[in-house]
């Protein structure tokens, strides 16, 4: 699908958010990654993470592990992912390819802080200050710098009964999604400049099925220069 919407984009960024390091083996995912920065013309970000839903490891046969298992596994995919995004062939088309660690868990801000070049959450804004300052720390540690983005679904909407007619739409666990954005334009504007004043360097909006046009185009029109 990212190689597809490749061919038919210029300017976005591409890359999953993010894959399970427990789906790929760490080669794998380095030559497909690169793949894609070759289709897109150099704008490839890999997103990858230790895997925290269960079941959709039982679906696919795979071993779930202890949380601890699977932050051990993703500190080692990364920097074995790293290794061969630098050095393996054929090389990207970016000098290098941004990685970016999603998950809040203490262990993950650590492997983020010590490999990513981007970090994601989902998380309510004073959640994701905690945890932004806690990366940050990690990261000046050693002597690196890492983006932090928090992602969210989002309706705009003007009026009360139009976002309920968009919430009809969804499958019920968006329908109770805790850390949806909606409102009015003004409302949507200001929820968002709380993630930037929590330390959001980006804000990566989540769009479940089916497509909402409407806010994509507000988003863009109305919204983003605001924030």
């Amino acid at each position: 699908m990212l190689g597809a919407l490749a061919t038919v984009t210029t300017r976005i960024r591409l890359g999953p958010l993010v894959s399970p390091v427990t789906f790929r083996l760490p080669a794998l995912l380095a030559k497909m990654a690169v793949t894609l920065d070759h289709t897109s013309g150099g704008r490839a970000v890999l997103g990858v993470g230790a895997g925290g839903l269960a079941e959709e490891h039982h679906r696919f046969g795979l071993p779930f592990g202890s949380s601890a298992e699977r932050a051990s596994r993703l500190d080692e995919s990364v920097g074995t992912i790293r290794s061969l995004l630098e050095t393996g062939q054929p090389r990207p088309v970016q000098a290098r390819i941004p990685i970016l660690i999603g998950g809040a868990g203490q262990r993950t801000l650590a492997i983020a802080a010590a490999h990513a070049d981007m970090w994601n959450a989902i998380l309510l804004p004073l959640a994701f200050a905690e945890k932004a300052a806690a990366l940050r720390s990690l990261a000046a540690a050693r002597g690196r710098d890492v983006m932090a983005t928090a992602s969210f679904r989002i309706i705009v909407r003007d009026r009360r009964e139009q976002i309920d007619e968009r919430l009809a739409d969804l499958h019920t666990v968006w329908r109770e999604d805790p850390y949806r954005v909606e409102g009015t334009v003004t409302e949507v504007t200001a929820r968002l400049r709380e993630y930037v004043r929590a330390g959001a360097n980006g804000l990566i909006v989540q769009m479940p099925a089916p497509v909402d046009f409407e806010t994509l185009e507000r988003l863009a029109g109305e919204i983003r220069t605001a924030v």
